[in-house]
């Protein structure tokens, strides 16, 4: 006999226990006589202090320490162990958005982990169990246990997602789950498994594949562009209507000519009111959740910049090009630098930089901290990313330019062979941009891409809020970009929970909730409040075509050391003997 729990052997102290209880107990009986007589007698009766005679023929004492030793032994979970066979198991559940379609009771992934938390119920002891979560990011909940409690815990834990599912992911974690033994695979999901596992069997969910869903919502001069889509449905007309920060503003009927169709509707509002812009089928159907998109119009947000030069028209006319900058010019860096939220240098760089915007440097001074020497540069190009957009082709000439050291922060934009002509990056929330030639000493500003790069700059420099264009999905990360003004930084969920935002944190992964988040922004000038909307997984989701069952006949099963628990034997035992104490005790009375 083994021991699962060998602890519970401390219960047996409880048996010297109850015998000492006994000892202590007084078996005096109180009796009247009439005269103090035979003293042998009261010599005798003496005796019964002695403590041999307290424990003859008790039986409730006997039955006593029975229960206490049959309860202590429960305790250690004694087993027998025996040659047996084992099952590995590895329950692959599906939480993408589809699997939130109520044509199952209550849902398709409640239904499914009902049927899981049955199986592993009826499963033999020993067996061992894996749970893996099936969306777009997959993930193991737990890796082969034996405990049926975990097992049951780790799926109950399972959440519904609003997101896709990553199968290619998937594949690398069942084989790696079965790098050392092989397991059998159940998926629990509501469509076809492109990727077959060995010994898999796939359990499929859904009754009804009929659904709506708005794919997308989109605005343009003050009319906005709703796209309806039908899945499994006859030819029919649905109400749709948007709704301006949950306040309807107009209603439309869209016809829709069955399975798979597709239809445009557009209404017309003043977008500017509100902050966000929700399009909603106005018909229930058994995926509610794709009925609504959610669209954040944009909003003119004018950035202040300060430009210190002695004259550069080629730069100034660039800045100008840029919509949403209200350009203020300087001619020297001398002085109180502070309320502006670009800060451009151009040959005169402060002493010390300002701390409460972005900055941009050009042809720095002999102090600044990253140059290195002067050369003359043939085809000078651009290097890929966010600053070479839409002026890949640039190729120039300079003279006199400096060769930057690039510190870790940053990254190179311009370059010749080997050596950075300018560099931009990140430093603790302030962005820089550093170019390390005099512009009029190069024919940089005679070419098509340089009003290009320096828009380009100026939108990497547009500060608070989101710097993800459009809309997100579920699961999507954002990514900010906030303002270096800001003291305090928090996104407000659409449940209300509130995240505290760091100011070097660039990107937002909690966003598996959908509907409207708030980026809230505080510093000594006041709040600023950004938004930006999550929407849930339509593309390969909504459409709810039904999959396919997949079984297979032979479970792998492994020859191991299995075991018999006698646990709830000596239970039912101190249980009885429990019994049989009380009836003892009740006759005596």
């Amino acid at each position: 006999m083994n021991f699962i729990n060998p602890l519970g052997f401390i219960a047996f102290l409880s048996v010297p226990i109850i015998l000492l209880m006994y000892i202590l107990k007084q078996k005096f009986k109180k009796h009247e006589v009439s005269a103090m007589l035979l003293w042998n007698r009261a010599v005798q009766k003496s005796e019964g202090h002695k403590w041999r005679q307290k424990l003859k023929r008790n039986t409730l004492m006997l039955l006593q320490i029975i229960t206490a030793a049959f309860t202590a032994l429960a305790i250690t979970n004694p087993f027998v162990s025996s040659n047996g066979e084992k099952l590995d198991y590895t329950f692959v559940l599906d939480t993408s958005f589809s699997m939130a379609a109520s044509d199952e009771s209550p849902t398709r992934l409640e239904k499914a982990k009902e049927d899981v938390l049955r199986l592993i119920e009826q499963a033999p002891d020993g067996c061992l169990f894996s749970v893996v979560n099936l969306n777009a990011e997959p993930e193991i909940v737990v890796e082969r246990t034996d405990a049926k409690r975990a097992a049951s815990n780790a799926v109950l834990s399972v959440k519904q997602t609003y997101s896709g599912r990553d199968e290619e992911a998937l594949v690398y974690i069942i084989n790696l789950l079965q790098s050392e033994e092989k397991s059998n695979v159940y998926v629990f999901t509501d469509s076809d498994v492109e990727t077959e596992f060995e010994n898999m069997a796939v359990r499929i969910y859904g009754k009804s594949g009929e659904n709506y869903a708005v794919k997308l919502v989109s605005e343009n001069g003050g009319n906005i562009l709703v796209k309806v889509e039908s899945h499994g449905m006859s030819n029919s007309t649905v109400p749709v209507a948007i709704f301006g920060d949950g306040v309807i503003i107009d209603t439309k009927d869209v016809e829709l000519r069955g399975n798979g169709s597709s239809a445009d509707v557009i209404f017309s509002a003043d977008v500017s009111k509100y902050n966000s812009i929700t399009a909603k089928i106005l018909v229930d159907d058994i995926l509610s959740e794709d009925n609504s998109f959610t669209y954040i119009p944009p909003k003119s947000n004018i950035k202040r910049a300060l430009l210190v030069t002695k004259g550069n028209i080629f730069l100034e006319k660039a800045i100008m090009l840029t919509e949403g900058i209200e350009l203020y010019k300087k001619k020297e860096s001398s002085g109180e630098l502070s309320g502006y939220d670009i800060y451009i240098f151009d040959g005169d760089v402060p002493e010390e930089m300002p701390k409460d915007g972005h900055i941009m440097v050009i042809n720095p001074g002999e102090s600044f901290a990253y140059k290195k020497g002067e050369y003359d540069f043939d085809d000078v190009t651009i290097s890929s990313g966010i600053f070479g957009e839409n002026a890949e082709n640039l190729s120039f000439s300079v003279k006199a330019a400096s060769s930057l050291m690039v510190p870790n922060w940053a990254e190179t934009v311009l370059k010749c062979k080997d050596e950075t002509l300018a560099y931009a990056g990140d430093e603790n929330g302030i962005k820089t941009f550093v170019i390390g030639f005099d512009i009029h000493n190069s024919d940089f500003p005679l070419k098509k891409e340089f009003p290009i790069l320096i828009y380009n700059v100026m939108n990497y420099f547009s500060v608070g809020g989101l710097k993800t264009e459009g809309e997100l999905f579920a699961g999507q990360k954002a990514e900010l970009q906030l303002s270096p003004k800001s003291e305090k930084t928090e996104i407000i969920s659409p449940s209300g929970n509130v995240y505290d935002i760091a100011y070097y944190e660039k990107i937002f992964s909690d966003t598996d909730e959908i509907g409207v988040y708030t980026i809230s922004e505080k510093s000594s000038d006041g709040e600023d409040k950004a938004y930006f909307a999550v929407n849930p997984v339509t593309e390969g989701e909504s459409d709810m075509e039904i999959g396919k069952d997949v079984s297979y006949e032979n479970e792998v099963k492994t020859k191991v050391k299995t075991g018999k628990s006698l646990k709830n034997v000596f239970v039912i035992a101190a249980l009885i003997i429990l019994a049989l104490e009380w009836r003892v005790k009740w006759r005596g009375n």
